[in-house]
């Protein structure tokens, strides 16, 4: 019995929030106006998304902020579960410990600013490099107001 309530707890658990490289549904959290500074994120190794409001899919994600703007990137291009999802439909909720912001995801194709933001992710993630976002290989989000 008590395996039993232990494997249904954790159900429960990876059914609503992603846990490591495994999908999850809705996130949990209380939707926060917009910072006007994502600085905050800088410290968060991970952050999370969820996409598709019709039958949410959530993520962990590494996830840069810098002023007003916050990036995602996909390594695998638009192979991605989430990247398809966000290409038929750009809503996205993005969560920032308990905090949630309604956000809609703007595909970054400039190569000034792909390259800007390639800087960032390179300063906070050690297995990044600066020069990574290629663009036909890469996908980046620029996580816009909605």
């Amino acid at each position: 019995m008590t395996r039993l309530l232990a494997i249904s707890c954790l159900l429960l658990t990876i059914a609503c929030s992603p846990i490591g490289p495994f999908p999850g549904g809705e996130l949990s959290g209380s939707v926060q106006p917009l910072p006007d500074d994502w600085s905050a994120a800088r410290d968060m190794q991970t952050v999370q998304i969820e996409t598709r409001p019709e039958d949410p899919y959530s993520i962990n994600i590494w996830g840069v902020g810098e002023g007003s703007n916050f990036y995602i990137g996909a390594g695998r291009g638009e192979e991605s579960a989430w990247v398809i999802h966000l290409l038929e439909n750009p809503e996205i909720r993005l969560r920032l410990g308990d905090e949630l912001y309604l956000l809609k995801a703007v595909r970054v194709s400039d190569a000034a600013e792909q390259a800007r933001v390639g800087v960032f992710y390179a300063e906070k993630y050690e297995a990044f490099e600066a020069d990574d976002f290629v663009p036909g290989e890469m996908v980046l989000l620029r996580l816009d107001p909605r």
